[in-house]
């Protein structure tokens, strides 16, 4: 059997800790929408997160996830509800990306916005706008909960304080049914 869950929020926000601590709970394999669709951020761009070729790297994403729901597991797919376009525009991801990547769960990951500055900073060595986190971390939650809703999938919202254990319990309690 298969299993998908989707783990997003916006960058910094501490999904791949999420995943990785997962991954080990559950057990499951981890991996970043980015890496799948190899996205390769402009040397012009401040953020380092915006990209023009938002829904074509959308089409390639969901194209690698139904090569990879062939083989049966667990899989903890780390990305976004919203993205960056090229001109800082948030893009909330069209619902229909989700319908094919059929996840069983969504979890939704967030933290403090000044708290993602410093990890953006720390890690990436680029200064992002508190207000634009912020409107991120917005935009994300609406949409996440939006999606959730579409395609008939439960949602949970963690952040940094939430119990790996409560998670996995969530996860397993709500994709018994599949």
């Amino acid at each position: 059997m298969f299993h998908l869950y989707f783990v997003g929020g916006i960058f910094g926000a501490g999904k791949s800790t999420v995943c990785r601590t997962l991954s080990r709970l559950l057990p499951g394999e981890h991996l970043k929408a980015s890496e799948l669709i190899r996205y390769t951020p402009s040397p012009n761009d401040a953020t380092g997160k915006a990209t023009g070729q938002v829904l074509s790297n959308q089409e390639r994403l969901i194209a690698t996830v139904t090569l990879r729901r062939a083989v049966p597991g667990t899989v903890l797919l780390d990305g976004h509800f919203c993205l960056l376009d090229d001109t800082y525009t948030i893009t909330r991801l069209p619902v229909n990306v989700f319908k094919h990547i059929q996840p069983s769960v969504l979890v939704l990951v967030e933290a403090d916005p000044g708290e993602v500055v410093y990890r953006i900073k720390r890690r990436d060595e680029r200064q992002i706008d508190v207000d634009l986190i912020q409107r991120l971390l917005f935009a994300e939650r609406e949409h996440g909960q939006a999606i959730s809703k579409a395609i008939g999938v439960p949602i949970i919202i963690v952040n940094g304080s939430t119990a790996a254990e409560d998670i996995v319990a969530f996860l397993r309690a709500s994709s018994s049914g599949d």
